[in-house]
């Protein structure tokens, strides 16, 4: 078996940093509460992995994509809004809050629909699973790795190829109309 041929250039060979400890503070959930609903004591608790995961999966089955792997509607996305809740919300009695699990999904749907949308605001806020803090933290990375790459071009040349490359990629991401005309819709007619 032959060597591969090299290029002539070299790809940078620094290692990836990992931390090599954790500090999440407090393992404790974050709880709202206790607070009144039907004449019972109850908290909102911060939702676990699993119950996160059970309202992201619930959100993805409620998006019907075309052939083209592209989302054409949405059905039943409203149903992950209680469920989310009912992982979250837990009865304080005699023994302590949450001693017997969550309410049921029942007991959630039969709330009156602003209770049930401020729970789950909340439950999602405290959960960090609010649709801004996932933007953010993309934003984040997007720029802690353009900042690399840009790191790894050496001169001027390189620094304007990568330049030009990544703001197609940022138009064609947003699907921004670069004239500045605004965001062009795929389903619009073109102009000629």
């Amino acid at each position: 078996m032959s060597e591969p041929k090299s290029s002539g250039q070299s790809l940078p060979t620094t290692e990836p940093s990992f931390p090599t400890t954790f500090d999440f503070g407090s393992l404790e959930p974050i709880v709202v509460g206790p607070f009144v609903l039907r004449g019972k004591k109850y908290i909102l608790r911060e939702a676990t992995e699993g119950a996160a995961v059970t309202y992201r999966n619930a959100l993805l089955k409620s998006t019907k994509l075309g052939p083209d792997g592209k989302p054409t509607g949405i059905d039943g996305m409203a149903f992950a809004e209680p469920l989310l809740v009912q992982q979250c919300l837990f009865e304080v009695d005699a023994t302590g809050p949450g001693t017997h699990g969550p309410v049921s999904l029942k007991f959630v749907n039969d709330l009156p629909s602003r209770v049930a949308t401020q729970l789950f605001e909340t439950a999602k806020k405290i959960s960090r699973l609010d649709d801004e803090e996932k933007q953010e933290v993309v934003e984040k990375r997007f720029v802690e790795t353009a900042k690399k790459l840009v790191e790894y071009g050496d001169n001027d040349a390189e620094r304007a190829l990568w330049d030009d490359w990544m703001s197609g990629v940022v138009r064609k991401a947003l699907a921004v109309d670069p004239s500045g005309g605004g965001e062009k819709r795929e389903d619009e007619p073109k102009n000629s």
